[in-house]
């Protein structure tokens, strides 16, 4: 009788964990892409505030950007274990012509011996990135509903939509392990980055220099009216030394970045987070890029609060605040480095009739450098932007229209800028509208005017 216990027992868990067939490979992505133009004739340019890497996003994105994710179920078994695969492709092109080479290269040309090789000519504007690449292991018994993960990776961002700005953010090569259980009273997450090479004149490797990027953050903390808070800490670690940069005695080795961030579920039928970010050293700039040069001066801190409200099934929304106070971010001391910035925005969504919504946005962003220099002064530089956009989409999701997607839109983007922004993008080059279709450099087409129209169409997926 034992041994027939034995058996049937050893066959029960050979069962368990016998291999499941991998399920079929799964397909997700993004997209935006579209034409546009200006009043004065030309391409379609969009308004931003240089030294900030975000501007209200309606109607005022000129690239083409897509991103294509593949997973893959490597094993899985019956007890639960499964070790999958996600790989990302993402591809950003000025949208110049029906085939564009996303490697950058316009063309091949042979030397004196007959071999051929890439010109030194760029396809402006237009990249091929490898952005995720990684294998995650979950349902592992000893670790108690916990995951690890290892490869690169987008690690829990943060991100502000109608600006597309990803302000907490340390995606990128590295290693961890997240949900781990806090005694039922919040999650951990504790993983390790790595950034190497990339300074200083050239983005090769650089076996002198490694910039480790700890990221340790607990989330689903409960906070009273049913609210959570999320709590994290970054740190750049910096290892070795790069010669490209210059004597680096004076840098701040080992830098710290610090996030409290509150989040309300549920509110106006949707959600509102508030964040505030603090850090010192290489991780100034508050991102995944660290400045190995920066010393214990470079500070800067930020507040961010974002509310998407879904009253009933007309209407929805976003509101946008960003406020910024930054010293020395790249080490130096002119307006790109200490400066103080507002940006404050509005989209308003109306569901007319199905599959057909009308957007608007209204947005405002100021820019005051902190350190006069050589400017002939440092007045506060302001910036408004309003955008009106007809829009077909599909019915609502259950979860609300704002974010339901694919959208083909029409849309209509005006801008204006004070005297002081004007001042600035003529002769320092410190607001610079991101002209199309190459998606970079100052809009001369308007030159000293103060305002400005751009018009056409744009489509926006995920999936």
């Amino acid at each position: 009788m034992n041994a027939r216990k034995t058996l049937v027992g050893i066959l029960a868990a050979a069962i368990a964990f016998t291999a499941i067939p991998a399920q079929a490979l799964e397909l997700h992505g993004y997209l935006r892409s579209g034409i546009g133009g200006n009043e004065k004739s030309g391409n379609q340019v969009c308004f931003g505030t240089a030294p900030l890497n975000y501007k209200f996003r309606l109607g005022n994105e000129c690239e083409t950007y897509g991103e294509l994710e593949f997973s893959q179920v490597l094993y899985k078994d019956r007890s639960g274990v499964q070790f999958s695969y996600v790989g990302m492709l993402a591809y950003k092109t000025g949208g110049m012509r029906d085939a564009e080479y996303l490697n950058g290269v316009d063309k091949w040309i042979p030397d004196n011996d007959g071999n051929w090789f890439p010109a030194a000519r760029r396809v402006p504007g237009t990249d091929f990135l490898l952005r995720q690449n990684y294998v995650q292991a979950t349902g592992i018994p000893f670790l108690g509903g916990a995951s690890v993960w290892a490869g690169s990776r987008y690690f829990h961002r943060n991100d502000l939509h109608i600006l597309d700005f990803y302000y907490w953010d340390p995606s990128g090569p590295g290693a961890g392990v997240e949900d781990i259980d806090l005694a039922g009273f919040a999650k951990l997450a504790v993983s390790v980055f790595q950034s190497k090479g990339g300074w200083g004149t050239g983005y090769t490797g650089n076996d002198k220099l490694s910039v480790w990027r700890p990221d340790i953050r607990v989330y689903g903390i409960p906070f009273f009216g049913g609210g959570s808070l999320e709590v994290g800490l970054d740190l750049n670690i910096m290892s070795g030394q790069n010669t490209a940069i210059g004597s680096q005695a004076d840098s701040q080795h080992v830098s710290p970045m610090v996030t409290v961030q509150h989040v309300q579920s549920g509110l106006l039928g949707g959600f509102n987070k508030l964040a505030f970010q603090w850090g010192q050293g290489t991780i100034a700039p508050l991102s995944r890029m660290p400045e190995p040069q920066n010393t214990k001066d470079a500070k800067h801190w930020r507040i961010v609060e974002q509310l998407v409200a879904q009253p009933n099934d007309r209407f929805s929304g976003m509101l946008a605040v960003v406020y910024e106070d930054s010293s020395m971010q790249y080490g130096g001391e002119d307006m790109y480095n200490s400066f103080r910035s507002l940006s404050a925005g509005v989209r308003p969504v109306w569901n007319v009739m199905d599959y057909f919504k009308l957007q608007a946005e209204v947005g405002y962003q100021s820019f005051k450098p902190k350190n006069q220099g050589s400017l002939p002064n440092k007045d506060r530089g302001d910036l408004w932007k309003f955008t009106i956009a007809p829009t077909i989409a599909p019915l609502p999701s259950p979860g609300g229209s704002f974010f339901t997607r694919p959208e083909l839109r029409l849309f209509a983007t005006y801008a204006a800028w004070n005297k002081a922004e004007a001042n600035y993008l003529q002769n320092y080059n410190s607001v610079v509208w991101f002209a199309g279709p190459n998606g970079n450099g100052p809009a001369s087409v308007y030159g000293d005017q103060r305002h400005g129209l751009t018009f056409g169409a744009q489509v926006e997926t995920w999936f």
